[in-house]
């Protein structure tokens, strides 16, 4: 069993915590002002309002396409995607939530599937991704809160809190993602 799906359901990634800074800053200032503030601080402009922009740059993608001719395919796509996923699962219009859908339709089937199937195929091994099925994320977007996402320092709240006291401490309240290779030892 696998634990690939769980950052997309849960809140697990970095840039969930820097798209709810991005939120708190677009509520104290309009896009324009976002945007003019971003662009002095990194050269570089994003229209805030477009969630295929903002998930490129916070996945560290847009300052490497920039110039690239394919850019613009490939955020028409993006949005494309955002607009069957929120069709497909609801119109939630937390910020969060919606970089959560980029990842799960982009990045997770993309890149962690293949890469997982890979190494595990590797080692002789079938995988699993409970976290990843449908009905299962389906069950937990409606059921958790966007608050139980990202809070001040910390990311999955909702699993944080579920298992404090039935986990140590050091797993509960660790900070940094602790990752895993092949080939797999016990």
């Amino acid at each position: 069993l696998s634990g690939d799906g769980g950052d997309e359901l849960f809140g697990g990634y970095p840039h969930y915590a820097e798209m709810g800074r991005l939120t708190a800053l677009k509520k104290q200032y309009t896009s324009l002002g976002l945007n003019f503030y971003k662009w002095l601080r990194n050269s570089r402009l994003i229209n805030y309002n477009e969630s295929a922009d903002v998930f490129y740059e916070l996945r560290g993608f847009k300052k490497s396409w920039e110039g690239n001719t394919d850019y613009a395919t490939v955020l028409k796509y993006l949005h494309e995607v955002t607009d069957t996923s929120l069709a497909l699962y609801g119109s939630n219009n937390d910020e969060i939530y919606r970089l959560m859908l980029f990842d799960r339709f982009v990045w997770l089937a993309n890149e962690n599937f293949i890469r997982s199937d890979k190494l595990y195929m590797s080692q002789s091994m079938e995988m699993r991704c409970p976290l990843a099925y449908q009905p299962l994320r389906s069950y937990m977007d409606e059921h958790i809160d966007a608050s139980e996402y990202i809070h001040k320092d910390s990311n999955k709240i909702f699993l944080r809190n579920l298992y404090t006291g039935k986990l140590p401490d050091y797993i509960t309240k660790r900070k940094d993602k602790t990752g895993w290779r092949a080939p797999v030892a016990v």
